[in-house]
């Protein structure tokens, strides 16, 4: 097993003590909504509860960050920056590990099923807000919800 674990120290069930457990994280959606999301997905998909249309919505209101992100299907060495917010669309609802999340009020969505997506934006670590400190809530993420999270760097070097 390796340091992100597999084995779950405790035993969360459903879909909502898992959303429960990751709003409980200090700052989760102020530069961790990216790693809340895949987060959720990875549990999801470990308990067979994903489906086609499960995907990531990319929320962005600033117009340059939403094109740079876009560039990515053409050009796959960009930079993907990260977004305003991060959301798992799943069951016909938009939503972070707060809950139902409306997406009207950005101004762009990029919508994408591909977890490499997301992992590249995610480990673009200096485009996201520092308040989420990657070092203290990942592995426990990790081995509270028994998935692996090994291909998020931590390493914020601030």
């Amino acid at each position: 097993m390796n340091i992100f674990g597999s084995k779950p120290t405790t035993t969360l069930n459903t879909f909502d003590e898992v959303m429960n457990f990751l709003s409980s994280i200090d700052s989760i959606n102020r530069g961790g909504c990216g790693i809340s999301a895949l987060a959720m997905y990875r549990w999801l998909k470990k308990h067979g509860k994903t489906t086609e249309q499960t995907a990531f919505y990319y929320l962005e209101n600033d117009a340059d960050n939403h094109n740079n992100n876009r560039q990515y299907y053409s050009n796959k060495e960009v930079a993907l920056i990260a977004p305003c917010h991060i959301v798992l669309y799943h069951n016909d609802q938009t939503i972070d590990c707060d809950g139902y999340k409306p997406i009207s009020s950005y101004s762009y969505q990029l919508i994408e099923q591909s977890e490499e997506f997301l992992i590249k934006m995610i480990n673009n670590i200096h485009s996201w807000n520092y308040k989420f400190n990657r070092k203290e809530h990942v592995k426990k993420i990790g081995k509270t919800l028994g998935i692996d999270l090994s291909d998020v760097l931590i390493d914020t070097m601030w």
